[in-house]
């Protein structure tokens, strides 16, 4: 008896993890890609929206290879919805439009993860940061159950929503620093043309090599000031929800 009902308790933490992982993963995607659309249709450009990108649908931000692979390494990404800079070269002040649209999954993310952050600050306390603080550090870490195991005596509601958040939270760091960089090299490819040279004159294996050693080295640092300003931000918001 003590077997079966051991099995079953495996089996509806596989079910919870599951449901966890599912979750995080079309808030953080449909909230960057619904963004990324307004801002652009805001600004001028309706082609994310012709395109069907703008809805919270999270049907039309998934991305299947992205889903997959967040399912099973804990990291993935969503559709990116195209923009149409030649419209938007035609209107006042071109480029704080195009620099708006382009960086609004970025500005979103990093919202999201302020407001995650700040939601596991507001359960675990001041005295929780340091742990938490670890958490975002060795991303190995960041599991659907983390909570409990951090703080056994927490309550199901309690750790439950500080483990869907820590994941939104971390997902939405990784991929605000990755989607950062994507963003600065599609711009600086547009603003300057020695540089958009370059890029166009690189075989494909070429503009890839560049591209890989671009975000693996600058995701790492940019993830790490991430870390820094959400923390004094989401500290500073969290006292004064709590005091």
């Amino acid at each position: 008896m003590k077997g079966i009902c051991m099995v079953r308790l495996e089996i509806i933490q596989f079910i919870s993890s599951c449901i966890s992982v599912a979750l995080v993963y079309t808030i953080v995607v449909t909230c960057a890609g619904w963004f990324r659309a307004w801002v652009a249709y805001k600004v001028g450009d309706d082609t994310p929206a012709a395109l069907g990108f703008l809805t919270l649908n999270p049907l039309a931000h998934l991305d299947p290879i992205g889903a997959l692979l967040f399912a099973f390494i804990g990291f993935g990404w969503g559709k990116t919805s195209p923009l149409n800079g030649v419209v938007l070269l035609q209107k006042r002040f071109p480029w704080l439009r195009i620099s708006a649209a382009n960086y609004a999954d970025v500005i979103a993310l990093f919202i999201l993860s302020f407001i995650m952050l700040t939601v596991q600050i507001c359960i675990v306390g001041i005295a929780g940061v340091p742990q938490l603080l670890t958490g975002l550090i060795t991303l190995r870490t960041a599991m659907p159950n983390m909570f409990f195991v951090w703080w056994p005596q927490m309550s199901t509601l309690a750790g439950t929503v500080g483990n869907i958040a820590m994941l939104v939270t971390r997902l939405s760091m990784v991929l605000g620093a990755i989607y950062f960089l994507m963003r600065s090299i599609e711009a600086a490819e547009l603003m300057f043309e020695r540089f958009g040279a370059f890029l166009q004159e690189l075989p494909l294996w070429g503009r890839m090599l560049f591209t890989f050693v671009i975000l693996f080295f600058g995701s790492t640092f940019i993830y790490y000031f991430m870390i820094k300003v959400l923390l004094f931000l989401s500290i500073q918001a969290a006292t004064l929800i709590i005091g």
